[in-house]
């Protein structure tokens, strides 16, 4: 039987590729250890352990036909795929974000859908302290579908809490609400804000209610949390 690789050995040139991309992340990150935060100390300490796993292979600069090569390989997967594709932006200094010296690539994201992540990933933290299983809206882990009887056009046909936290005796529901009227109902009173603030927040909290009876558990703890 042919075989395409008669050396089962490791790449030596796509290992360099990889420790130059590396030593390009770990310094912009070690550029920011000072004022990023948890988040770049989180990379930076990644970049740091996977460029011990490729310490022995020199770092080089991948050319653009040796990329167009490994990405036409056959046996390539779609995680191989989006590698060599990040290997890319990097050696040509296209990036992501534009960090640093990298010109970076256009790209959005939803304020709306970062805040939800970071209430799930509060979620998480918490559930790792004081146990429980956590289940999140965004990947539909907690979409509950409603039956109407009669059913009419028009009606809501599920309900789906941002984030879910489950315990034996408790279910924590959190509902994530990238809003600016919590700060204006924390500085005023009640009846100083504006009626369309007032509705805003009557809206989040019969939404909130709504959840609250899809669970059985003996405590049922609603949060709404704002920014």
């Amino acid at each position: 039987m042919p075989c395409r690789f008669p050396e089962l050995e490791r790449d030596r040139s796509l290992l360099a590729a990889i420790h130059y991309v590396l030593r390009i992340h770990a310094g912009s990150l070690g550029s920011q250890r000072g004022t990023g935060g948890a988040a770049v100390l989180s990379l930076l300490t990644l970049a740091e352990g996977l460029l011990q796993q490729v310490r022995d292979i020199p770092p080089e600069r991948p050319v653009a036909g040796t990329l167009r090569r490994w990405l036409r390989t056959g046996l390539a997967s779609e995680s191989f795929h989006d590698g060599i594709e990040a290997i890319g932006w990097t050696a040509e200094e296209r990036g992501l974000g534009g960090l640093a010296d990298l010109r970076g690539l256009p790209w959005t994201m939803s304020m709306e859908t970062l805040f939800e992540a970071w209430v799930e990933t509060l979620a998480s933290r918490i559930s790792a302290r004081i146990g429980g299983t956590v289940r999140a809206g965004r990947q539909l882990q907690t979409l509950a579908p409603l039956r109407w009887d009669p059913p009419f056009l028009g009606s809501q046909r599920y309900l789906l809490p941002d984030v879910v936290l489950e315990r034996a005796d408790t279910t924590f529901v959190f509902d994530a609400k990238y809003k600016t009227h919590f700060e204006e109902l924390n500085a005023s009173s009640w009846f100083e804000v504006e009626d369309v603030i007032r509705e805003r927040h009557h809206d989040d909290l019969l939404q909130i209610l709504a959840y609250s009876t899809l669970f059985q558990s003996p405590k049922v703890v609603c949060c709404l949390i704002y920014p």
